[in-house]
């Protein structure tokens, strides 16, 4: 008896939305330490394919938690794409050490898009009537 009020205290705990917006948090800050914190060495030795796929990388998790939100892939890949201009812009403006890259944003949305793919394909997978 007790096990199954523990599932159920603990479905109703990750139902409530607080594990969704912890995981947008944790990932914001981690995004915005990789992006707005200096790294001189970073640049100038990384090949430009390995920069753009290591962008792509860094926003998968911002199409899986938007898919978390909203299931609408359209609508994640233009949350990816605003959050990338965004961070694209203050760097442009606000940080020397930084170069905005528009390369950049293409990657990100990108990764965003591929990340919100993944969760749909998955959702459809888990969602799917068996059939004989």
């Amino acid at each position: 008896m007790r096990r199954s009020l523990a599932r159920v205290a603990g479905w109703r705990w990750w139902r409530s939305g607080t594990p969704r917006l912890a995981c947008t948090l944790v990932l914001a800050a981690v995004i915005g330490v990789i992006v707005f914190t200096p790294d001189p060495g970073a640049g100038p030795g990384l090949a430009p394919w390995l920069e753009f796929a290591a962008n792509i990388v860094m926003f998968l998790p911002v199409g899986a938690v938007a898919w978390w939100w909203r299931r609408s892939v359209p609508r994640n890949v233009a949350v990816g794409l605003a959050a990338t201009v965004f961070i694209e812009t203050v760097q442009g403006l606000f940080l020397p050490h930084r170069v905005a890259d528009p390369r950049d944003v293409v990657a990100n949305t990108a990764g965003a898009l591929i990340g919100s793919l993944v969760c749909w394909q998955i959702a459809r997978i888990l969602t799917r009537p068996d059939r004989p």
